[in-house]
């Protein structure tokens, strides 16, 4: 590809090498993903790179991208960012890897708070009810570290079918009452009592 390619078309081609690719392939997919972790500007689509190289590698792929981005301490915002909408892709589009692969990955980035929020309601979405304690343990974290995950913890606390989700909605009002009030006002709950 033409260093001139714009970035929309390079992530065409990305799209392209996922539905006509083979899984030899994945090397030109992971050669992109190299070359973007040294450099501070996306010139190569990253996200579209991930997610190609999610379709073409399977599980390794997805091992590689838990290494070097979502579970690496130096991750940057962007990459993380990038991974995690490779997943969400890959586990509403596609089916190689199995959701509740999908989610372990996920679940990763709950060690980072400072970008917890990203996954939250993604965890909601595909209904994985297991990061109750998790949650509230973000929830309870100072204001600081945790005045964004507030409201998608509440969030994803309310949409939770469980009864454990009602003790943490209680637990997080102890905490800050003023937060999961804001939250209920945001995202009133649906379809229960």
């Amino acid at each position: 590809v033409s260093p001139d390619t714009k970035l929309e078309m390079r992530r065409l081609h990305w799209t392209l090498l996922s539905i006509c690719g083979k899984p030899e392939d994945v090397h030109v997919a992971i050669e992109a993903i190299d070359q973007r972790m040294g450099e501070e500007e996306d010139k190569v689509g990253f996200d579209s790179a991930l997610s190609c190289a999610l379709v073409l590698g399977g599980e390794d792929a997805l091992k590689m991208i838990e290494q070097r981005i979502l579970a690496h301490p130096d991750s940057r915002y962007s990459d993380i960012n990038s991974a995690i909408l490779a997943i969400r892709v890959h586990g509403t589009e596609f089916k190689q890897i199995p959701r509740e692969r999908l989610l372990e990955s996920l679940r990763l980035v709950l060690d980072k708070p400072e970008v917890a929020d990203l996954v939250i309601p993604d965890l909601a979405r595909w209904e994985d009810w297991s990061q109750i304690d998790k949650l509230v343990e973000l929830f309870a974290l100072p204001q600081e570290k945790s005045q964004y995950l507030r409201v998608p913890v509440i969030q994803y606390l309310q949409t939770c079918p469980l009864p454990e989700a009602e003790l943490a909605i209680e637990k997080c009002k102890a905490i800050d009452p003023d937060a999961v009030r804001r939250a209920q006002v945001i995202f009133p709950r649906r379809g229960r009592s």
